[in-house]
């Protein structure tokens, strides 16, 4: 599979289905780390997400650890989470949730509704 972030969201959800009451999902990029977690409020900075699998904390992203700027790889994960939801099964699995984006402690940037 060419979409690494596609991949490992399928991991997720086979793993831990989110939950119905889970309607944001913010994908956290902190340092060159990211996650991924649910909210069902979501709050004005990200910190620790209220659905939170174990799959879905701190991957080392190869894909953005030569990329030296904050605000480029920032850039280039968004389009790369983009991607990702061309995946009939990931975009079904989140449908009705807002997708969203946040450096770890920043406030979020909405992406686009799955």
């Amino acid at each position: 599979m060419k979409n690494k972030i596609a991949y490992w969201l399928k991991q997720i959800i086979e793993d831990d289905p989110i939950p119905d009451e889970i309607k944001y999902i913010v994908f956290i990029l902190n340092n060159r780390t990211l996650s991924v977690g649910g909210y069902e409020i979501l709050p004005k900075n990200i910190y620790q997400p209220e659905f939170y699998p174990l799959e879905a904390q701190y991957v080392f992203y190869n894909n953005l650890y030569n990329i030296s700027d904050e605000q480029t790889r920032l850039e280039a994960l968004c389009i790369e989470i983009d991607e990702a939801f061309y995946d009939i099964e990931i975009k079904s699995e989140l449908k009705n949730k807002k997708i969203y984006v946040a450096r770890f402690s920043m406030e979020p940037i909405f992406l686009f509704d799955a």
